[in-house]
């Protein structure tokens, strides 16, 4: 990862789920015995980008939905660092290395004769690169 890339989520699976495999040995064919937790957007067009084809999927409406299903070990996913930290810290999830990590590129642009609130002058700064990203 780059220095202006920041791993916004993590790839995880319920230590219930993951049983005495090491979260390095599951392949992509076993991840696929498992249900991937999908938050599905209500647009038809939306990208599929991460879904593992041969999985089955179960769709949610939120995030909390997925976590819940993922912490009872119902299946496994991708959720935000900030809403897993702590279970990962406790052993509760596991980070699975299986699929990698995914890429957005993230593009911002102002109108030039529009002044910034102060809100968006820092969003804009953190972009602008004039602050670093919590890691």
């Amino acid at each position: 990862m780059s220095d202006n890339e920041v791993a916004l989520s993590l790839l995880v699976i319920s230590y219930g789920l993951l049983g005495d495999n090491a979260p390095h040995s599951l392949t992509r064919a076993s991840l696929a015995e498992h249900p991937q937790i999908v938050v599905k957007s209500s647009d038809a067009q939306s990208p599929d980008t991460g879904l593992l084809a041969d999985a089955p999927k179960w769709f949610v409406t939120d995030l909390q939905a997925k976590k819940d299903l993922i912490t009872s070990g119902l299946g496994w996913g991708r959720l935000p660092r900030h809403m897993i930290a702590q279970e990962v810290t406790e052993g509760v999830l596991k980070p699975l290395p299986t699929l990698g990590e995914i890429s957005l590129s993230i593009c911002l642009a102002r109108r030039g004769n529009h002044h910034l609130g102060p809100v968006a002058s820092h969003i804009w700064n953190y972009f602008d690169g004039e602050h670093s990203f919590p890691a």
